[in-house]
């Protein structure tokens, strides 16, 4: 299942798996496609990510969630590049929260229940730069401290404002920092919260919300590596200087 030199071999490794969201629509970006299907260079956007993932030895299985009109599509596309032995396919739902939530109810309906991973950690591909060392450093950080997610800390001045947009408070940026992904929790004890989340019609923006409402301790791992999200154009743009960069000085 593993394939680890033995000084590779972490002291306390725990079963983890990952869940990868491309369900969005990315309409915000302008595209006349779902941003995913962007290329960049010679891959699609969310192969970054996926690849990525896939080079994380520590990581058993992905659970790519996608859009239910994409589904063929992805499909034929990674058992054309080889990747499906890696890779369990899920419909995603209407909303991020909706489709990590049939990621984790796949992960249950996948493995037999006395062999359910520990850990899962959930990542957007629309985060293409992710690091590897980085992602493997943020599930280590889980295993030992309970939950864990990268954020990049503050450095801009935070004003908070009223209705007319006038200044009311300045927020003190030293204990400030931008949820990103990947974020890792335990297995049961996430796929509980999205439970009780669903049923009791709670709305988050990102997962460690979950834990926060319920007074879990969520650790945070600062992000020295550039992780932005692409949400608009401009940020796709910059995805793709970014990594024409970096061929360049791999050349």
């Amino acid at each position: 299942m593993f394939n680890f030199s033995e000084e590779e071999i972490p002291k306390c490794m725990k079963t983890t798996v990952s869940i990868l969201v491309a369900a969005g629509s990315g309409k915000r970006t302008g595209f006349s496609i779902p941003k995913q299907w962007k290329q960049i260079g010679s891959s699609y956007l969310f192969e970054y990510s996926l690849r990525t993932f896939i080079s994380v030895k520590i990581i058993q299985m992905h659970f790519l969630v996608v859009h239910a009109s994409e589904l063929k599509q992805y499909e034929k596309y990674l058992r054309q590049k080889d990747l499906l032995s890696h890779v369990v396919l899920v419909v995603g739902g209407d909303t991020r929260q909706q489709s990590v939530f049939n990621g984790l109810k796949k992960i249950e309906e996948f493995y037999p229940r006395k062999k359910l991973p520990e850990f899962v950690a959930i990542h957007d591909v629309a985060r293409p730069l992710i690091q590897r060392d980085f992602i493997q450093e943020v599930i280590e950080t889980a295993w030992h401290k309970g939950a864990a997610i990268a954020a990049a800390p503050i450095f801009d001045t935070v004003k908070k404002v009223n209705k007319s947009m006038r200044i009311i408070a300045t927020a003190p940026r030293q204990n400030l920092f931008v949820s990103q992904t990947p974020q890792v929790f335990p297995y049961k004890t996430i796929l509980k919260a999205h439970k009780e989340a669903a049923r009791t019609k709670e709305y988050v923006t990102d997962d460690a919300m979950l834990f926060e409402h319920r007074k879990v301790p969520v650790t945070i791992v600062p992000n020295p590596h550039p992780n932005f999200k692409i949400t608009t154009a401009t940020d796709f743009n910059s995805a793709k200087d970014y990594f024409l960069r970096v061929e360049k000085l791999s050349d």
